[in-house]
């Protein structure tokens, strides 16, 4: 079987030894070639931090990827987005993809704000993904955040266990400390916790 093809570029052409520095690392990743007549219809929900600690460059970052991944998604898809800080702001609501400019401009005017209600976010992206679930197909919310909770559900077994059995969930970028304590909360819940997929 033919595998991944992976492929990395650092933003920085050199690094100092011995100095603390930040450098981006993009990763893409080319699956093999497949006859596929028709892939399944996306149902994204796409859930932005915008505390104050997204400010700047994280949250520049953060637009212009899921502004990349819309441009990917075809009309059938359905695509909302929600953004939070203290507040949960609902960008775009659950609709099809026909207007692809309409929703690259919503995410667009995302800006930083204040604390980090992380469940309420989820929860509502959650709602969202359930407006246009079917099983036949690709069902996922995509959290994108730097932080931890520290407005709303702040308790990891709490949050985890509001969020219901019925959806995976795919979590972008959470902190290490978060991703363990949700990867062991999941193998406690689910006899196969493979449904649940961790991006790290």
């Amino acid at each position: 079987m033919e595998q991944i093809k992976v492929d990395l570029a650092l933003d920085k052409t050199f690094l100092l030894h011995g100095n603390k520095q930040v450098a981006y690392l993009m990763v893409k990743l080319a699956a093999p070639e497949q006859i596929v007549k028709e892939r399944p219809v996306q149902n994204f929900s796409f859930v932005i931090d915008r505390s104050g600690s997204m400010s700047g460059e994280k949250l520049d970052y953060t637009k212009k990827a899921v502004t990349f991944a819309v441009g990917h998604l075809r009309p059938q898809d359905y695509c909302s987005v929600v953004a939070f800080d203290d507040m949960v702001t609902m960008v775009a609501p659950s609709h099809k993809v026909e207007n692809k400019d309409a929703l690259k401009m919503a995410v667009e005017s995302i800006y930083p704000g204040g604390s980090t209600n992380l469940s309420g976010g989820m929860l509502l992206g959650l709602r969202e993904v359930k407006l246009a679930h079917k099983e036949n197909q690709i069902n996922r919310v995509l959290l994108l955040t730097d932080g931890m909770a520290n407005v709303g559900v702040t308790d990891h077994g709490a949050w985890w266990r509001r969020r219901g059995k019925w959806q995976p969930v795919r979590l972008i970028s959470l902190p290490l400390d978060w991703v363990m304590t949700l990867k062991k909360i999941c193998c406690r819940q689910w006899p196969r916790p493979a449904e649940v997929t961790f991006i790290i």
